[in-house]
C-alpha cells in the first residue's frame, strides 16, 4: 500500500511538471523503470507522426506486463507511468 502511494505521488508530480505528451516522452528516461526506452529530445517529437510513433514505443517499453514480475516496485512504477502516458495520449488526440 505504501509503495503504491509513494510511486503514485512521484509519477503524479512528474505528470504535473511536464504537462503534455511530448514533454512526458522527452523525460520518460528520468522516471521509467529500466526498459528498452531510448531517450528522445523535444525536437524529435515535434512532428505529430513522430510523436505517435514515440508514444507507441514508450507504451510497449513501460507496459507492466513487460516488466520483471519479481520486482514489485518496477511493476507498480510501470503501471503508473503507463497510465500517465495513456492519459496524456487521450488529451493529445483531442487537442493536438
Amino acid at each position: 500500500r505504501d509503495l503504491e502511494k509513494v510511486v503514485g505521488a512521484r509519477v503524479a508530480q512528474w505528470q504535473r511538471d511536464k504537462k503534455n505528451l511530448r514533454a512526458l516522452l522527452a523525460s520518460l528516461h528520468e522516471i521509467a523503470p529500466p526498459c528498452s526506452w531510448e531517450p528522445m529530445s523535444l525536437g524529435q517529437l515535434i512532428d505529430p507522426a513522430a510523436c505517435k510513433k514515440a508514444y507507441r514505443k514508450a507504451i510497449l517499453a513501460v507496459h507492466p506486463d513487460k516488466q520483471d514480475g519479481s520486482d514489485l516496485q518496477k511493476k507498480v512504477l510501470a503501471q503508473h507511468v503507463f497510465d500517465a502516458l495513456r492519459e496524456a495520449w487521450n488529451v493529445y488526440q483531442k487537442t493536438g
